[in-house]
């Protein structure tokens, strides 16, 4: 679960957050950086560049940039040929760093740009 807009500020998004964690804790998995409410995200939207190329030192740059390494930890990849059989599987370790049976330990580019 991704917590966004978040004014963690406020005591109500704290005592919403401890809601949360609370009732849904310990079944689903709760990413531990929320995404703050930022009008420089709306900014950047509207001016049509990412978060990364309009504010990268702001606060929700941060947060998502938190998120991608906690998904790039302990994440398995499937690598599919053109008739989508599965070739090769790629996993993480909590480091994020790669791993598969042809490639060696190590920081391989992302295959996607944010």
């Amino acid at each position: 679960m991704l917590i966004t807009l978040a004014n963690m500020r406020t005591n109500l998004a704290k005592n919403t957050l401890e809601i949360i964690k609370q009732a849904y804790g310990s079944g689903v998995k709760i990413f531990p950086h929320p995404i703050p409410y930022s009008t420089k995200v709306k900014e950047a939207s509207a001016s049509g560049k990412s978060i990364f190329a309009y504010d990268p030192r702001g606060a929700a740059a941060y947060a998502y940039e938190q998120l991608v390494k906690e998904v790039e930890r302990d994440a398995v990849f499937e690598i599919k040929n053109s008739i989508g059989t599965v070739v090769d599987t790629i996993t993480t370790d909590k480091n994020g760093k790669a791993q598969s049976k042809d490639l060696k330990l190590g920081d391989y580019p992302r295959p996607i740009s944010l």
